[in-house]
């Protein structure tokens, strides 16, 4: 294995009763781990991988039963993304309510600014977690979550992207990462943590650049996004820019940007892909121009024969034949 990974697999159902928890413990020094029942520590259940590097990077995915993790902001270096799997975390803060985080909650940051205690109750996670210094070296500005003042999130140490495109990609490289680590070797090891790595910072620069407004240097990965979104809800008939952005979890103002550097509007960009989607699906065999119009968000066969009309010169029938028999291309 690389000199910089370290890679256990721990099941504290193998250890001796009265040391189950404290070895579980002593894997997370990071921050101080507590059981709710004390009585229940000779007994304590715990399965999960954890990788760390000599960077300071650490992942780790398993389960585990109820536990306290309280966290100081006078020392804590670090930041966390994560997912829970199963179950529930709570997350109590100083000056707000506590936030519960589930699966369905989507991917988790947590950059402790204050004392912050995290219950987790029987829960299944996966999460990342990459020392501050690191992402000052690598993104070039200082995690500016302290300072947030958008809504809810005023004050919060910890934050949840719902809907963030990059967010919900790391998402689901933490969720496979979770299944398939305890057959990692040392290569498959380092891999998955470089990548982890890479898209843990991803995510918060994309969350810094929305918080203040702005996009990265380059947007071609916002473009990127913003034409998924948009593929993905074409079936829908009001798609509209304030849907788009909501999707994305940015502003409608954030979003005209994206396209005016491109020198599209939405309505034009959502046209286009709405009459590429209806292409692609005449093609195929037997397919029902009814049935593509509908999927391709038109309220009704004849609204969608205007507008294909409009866009090629030829009616959807005329166009089906013509593809067909191969004389057309798209």
């Amino acid at each position: 294995m690389p000199n910089d990974i370290h890679h256990v697999h721990l099941d504290t159902r193998t250890l001796d009763e009265p040391d189950r928890f404290e070895v579980w413990r002593s894997y997370f020094r990071r921050t101080f781990l507590d059981i709710p029942d004390p009585a229940r520590a000779p007994l304590f259940e715990a399965e999960g991988d954890i990788i760390t590097s000599s960077e300071g990077v650490m992942f780790t995915a398993g389960h585990c039963e109820a536990t306290d993790n309280y966290m100081s902001g006078d020392i804590s270096d670090f930041i966390l993304l994560g997912s829970i799997l199963d179950g529930e975390s709570l997350y109590s803060h100083a000056d707000n309510d506590a936030l519960s985080v589930t699966p369905a909650s989507g991917l988790a940051m947590l950059s402790p600014q204050a004392k912050v205690r995290v219950s987790n109750h029987y829960h299944r996670y996966a999460l990342i977690v990459v020392p501050k210094r690191l992402v000052r070296a690598r993104l070039g500005f200082d995690i500016a979550y302290p300072e947030v003042q958008r809504g809810a999130d005023r004050g919060r140490s910890v934050f949840t992207f719902p809907r963030a495109p990059i967010a919900r990609m790391l998402d689901g490289m933490l969720r496979l990462a979770a299944q398939h680590a305890h057959m990692f070797d040392g290569a498959a090891a380092q891999t998955t943590l470089n990548g982890l790595v890479d898209f843990a910072l991803a995510t918060v620069q994309e969350e810094y650049a929305l918080q203040n407004e702005r996009l990265p240097g380059s947007d071609r990965a916002w473009y990127t996004a913003v034409c998924t979104i948009i593929e993905g809800h074409l079936h829908e008939p009001t798609l509209d820019a304030k849907m788009i952005a909501h999707y994305l979890g940015i502003s409608r103002s954030s979003l005209y940007r994206i396209l005016a550097d491109r020198n599209e509007t939405v309505g034009h960009l959502v046209r286009r892909l709405r009459l590429k989607k209806a292409q692609r699906l005449l093609s195929q065999p037997h397919s029902q121009i009814s049935m593509v119009a509908a999927d391709c968000g038109y309220a009704s066969a004849a609204a969608f024969s205007r507008a294909f009309r409009s866009a090629t010169g030829m009616t959807p029938r005329d166009w089906q034949q013509q593809a067909r028999a191969g004389n057309v291309y798209h």
